[in-house]
């Protein structure tokens, strides 16, 4: 797809250019865009900028650490810093709408994948070091508080880039303006990712869809993760949606607009260890997470029956029964680590929920909150039949079946009962719950149609469905003497269906010979000859 610019943005971009940038220094260095946690740049702390080109971005760019940075199982030694909001680690990428992962052989790392266009405003800074001790340690002790796991990680190599108060492609020097950071740091064993958000205000590119004067709309940006072996990829809750706008109030780390990621390999530890403390049984109690070694509380800010099911999850239990405030199960001690979440209810961790704010001094540990969540394991007694093995869930249970087996519960068997045509005479074979049934043809029963019925077997003449036979003799003429007819009485039989006609014969003692008497009735089943005595 090829932007087009038009003849107003062209106007005002060469009138920038001869005005030398002054208007967009002097704006750009105003107070009041929020950077506020971003680790330093621009050029006080040495960063480089990238050049003022469209979908432009660095030149190849080499690691300067001997071991290369591992991301996702592979070591890169080479990188770009792309003007769109991404690392990229196989060349530079100019592709300005974002495609949601996973994408085959891209190997990204995404903070803000989006159409900026920092012709018109701001900048695009990087810088990586290996002798920078103040930034080393800083973000050393940052991965550090998230992940106590790793207590002798020091970061060797730090990559600092940050998109400071750009714009949107089709925007120009007076529209929405933001700033964004992506770290990437690593000991040469581990590798993390930390992102930083400021106010968040637009989201698109024109050539996106955006709208032109907002910068809203269209395919909105983009965070995560990519690998590039098209099974490995994290996106970020809201990416490539309206809710993106709003990914300053997350975080992953109990820090709105903070979030932090282990990627070698591909591995997002949560916000910390959760445990359920004060209560009378595992299944209850006082909420309190673990950062960086200390354990604290959860304040009862906009806590409810949401953020209670998101919890139980977490600690491998049952959904929640209720959410609890007011130090239910005991006030707790030490920090109070989060507020005011909000959470969806199907997280798998606290860690993805967002903040309304992270405003905690208001609390004490008299608004610690808590949780009671269901004793259930959807595997007692085991529902999956046939040899299946049961793996319990959240308020439900997977079936792992054997062959050939599959279903729910593994009711189903997978090869086909009908195949081998088990139902005899004109039987039609239907499948049932991994067996098989048989509709026979008239006249006909049993499992696999296999019994012919006798319907003249035995009957009484009597009830609607039955009907005597009225019989004719027949002369043979047997040396012109009528014969001696013996009667006996004539038994009934079910009737055929209607319009079949029946000849029934019936043995008589005669001076010479059998003869045959011709008999009608009105029919109703399956004719048959009777043998009447």
């Amino acid at each position: 797809m090829e932007k087009s610019c038009s003849l107003v943005l062209l106007a005002a971009l060469l009138l920038n250019s001869a005005a030398g940038n002054t208007l967009n220094q002097s704006w750009k260095w105003k107070s009041g865009h929020t950077t506020t946690g971003f680790y330093p740049f621009g050029p006080s702390a040495g960063d480089r900028a990238n050049p003022k080109v469209d979908d432009g971005g660095s030149s190849q760019l080499s690691v300067s650490l001997s071991s290369g940075f591992r991301y996702f199982g592979s070591v890169y030694h080479d990188f770009w810093v792309n003007n769109n909001g991404l690392v990229s680690f196989q060349g530079q990428v100019s592709q300005f709408t974002p495609s949601p992962f996973p994408i085959q052989s891209f190997p990204i790392v995404a903070v803000f994948w989006g159409d900026v266009d920092n012709r018109l405003a701001g900048e695009v800074y990087w810088r990586q070091t290996t002798s920078d001790s103040s930034l080393i340690t800083r973000v050393s002790q940052d991965i550090l508080a998230n992940y106590p796991d790793i207590p002798s990680f020091r970061a060797r190599w730090v990559l600092v880039t940050t998109y400071y108060d750009v714009t949107y492609y089709g925007g120009s020097s007076s529209t929405n303006r933001q700033s964004f950071q992506a770290v990437l740091a690593t000991d040469g064993t581990y590798s993390f990712a930390i992102f930083k958000y400021g106010d968040i205000v637009w989201t698109t590119g024109t050539a996106s869809e955006g709208d032109r004067e907002t910068g809203l709309g269209g395919i909105p940006a983009q965070a995560g993760f990519n690998s590039g072996d098209g099974s490995n990829y994290y996106t970020v809750p809201g990416s490539r949606s309206a809710e993106i706008v709003q990914i300053e109030t997350r975080t992953n780390v109990g820090q709105p607009g903070t979030f932090m990621f282990r990627i070698d390999p591909f591995t997002i530890i949560p916000l910390g260890t959760v445990r359920l403390v004060g209560g009378n049984s595992e299944f209850e109690g006082r909420v309190e997470i673990n950062r960086g070694g200390t354990w604290g509380t959860i304040c009862d800010g906009n806590w409810g029956i949401l953020e209670a099911q998101v919890v139980c999850r977490e600690v491998g239990h049952g959904g929640a029964v209720a959410a609890y405030g007011s130090a239910h199960f005991g006030q707790g001690s030490g920090t109070i680590w989060l507020n005011n979440m909000n959470c969806a209810g199907n997280e798998d961790s606290l860690s993805t929920c967002p903040l309304l704010s992270d405003v905690t001094n208001t609390c004490t540990h008299a608004n610690d909150a808590g949780v009671q969540c269901r004793d259930l394991d959807d595997c007692r007694p085991n529902p999956c039949q046939n040899g299946g093995t049961c793996l319990d869930r959240v308020d439900d249970f997977v079936c792992l079946c054997q062959h050939p087996y599959d279903g729910k519960m593994c009711q189903i068997n997978t090869v086909d009962p009908c195949h081998s045509g088990p139902c005899q005479n004109g039987g039609v074979c239907s499948r049932s719950d991994g067996s098989f049934t048989c509709s026979c043809q008239p006249g006909w029963e049993g499992t696999t149609c296999q019994i012919d019925i006798d319907e003249c077997a035995s009957a009484e003449m009597e009830g609607p469905a039955l009907m005597a036979l009225t019989c004719t003799p027949v002369p043979a003429p047997l040396a012109g003497r009528e014969p001696n007819v013996k009667t006996s009485p004539v038994r009934a039989v079910p009737l055929p269906s209607i319009g079949t006609q029946m000849t029934v014969r019936r043995t008589m003692s005669v001076w010479m010979g059998i003869q045959t008497l011709s008999c009608s009735f009105v029919p109703r089943s399956t004719p048959c000859s009777v043998r009447l005595q």
